[in-house]
């Protein structure tokens, strides 16, 4: 890369999707607002329901019920631990789903879960490139076009991150910044495919709790 190469992120269209996301962020931020004020004026009971709802639809499974719950970098560091963690969960009510990089990874990853995580958990592993858009493409598809034979879809933990130890600019396979692309817009990417699924909108054919 020549010593304009860091320009390149500054192309309009990488600008359109740098100002999608703060704007959504701006979004996110206006709805924690409007619900901090919400909560504040309703009393113990109706507080409680609130809290009880939110707490489905982040994931947290109610009686009886198994969700899956997806975690990207879930080959080391805080990933694994998290999945590990939801894995060993005392009721076994998580199908998790890890997201590494390489399909080495997602192996050795799977096994070592299953190792540490003691019998009976359930868990699978994908190879997803999060700095490349048809990687993440293709793995949520492969993932919608199977989620009958799944619990659905109600935890997604984005922690995948690469670090770059001195200022420098590597291309993603699309033309972003290789940083952004798999810290930021893959996760927003990610998050966007599967957020039928994440609202609870299935669709017909999927098989409930199984």
């Amino acid at each position: 890369m020549g010593p304009l190469a860091p320009l390149a992120l500054w192309h309009p269209r990488n600008l359109c999707h740098m100002v999608e996301w703060f704007l959504y962020l701006v979004w996110s931020h206006c709805l924690a607002l409007l619900h901090r004020a919400t909560h504040k004026h309703q009393g113990p009971r109706e507080r409680q329901r609130t809290d009880n709802k939110e707490e489905g639809r982040a994931g947290r499974p109610s009686s009886g019920a198994r969700v899956t719950g997806i975690v990207t970098g879930a080959a080391s560091g805080i990933g694994y631990a998290m999945a590990k963690q939801l894995a060993g969960h005392s009721r076994r009510r998580y199908h998790v789903v890890l997201l590494v990089r390489t399909e080495a990874s997602a192996r050795d990853t799977l096994r070592r879960l299953k190792a540490e995580a003691g019998g009976g958990i359930s868990a699978e592993a994908f190879a997803v490139d999060l700095s490349d858009p048809g990687s993440v493409a293709a793995f949520t598809a492969a993932f919608m076009a199977a989620q009958a034979t799944r619990p659905p879809l109600r935890l997604l933990v984005n922690n995948a991150g690469i670090y770059a130890s001195r200022v420098s600019y590597t291309a993603a396979p699309f033309g972003l910044e290789q940083t952004f692309a798999s810290n930021l817009f893959g996760h927003w990417l990610l998050e966007e495919e599967l957020s039928r699924l994440l609202m609870g909108e299935e669709g017909p054919g999927r098989a409930g709790g199984a």
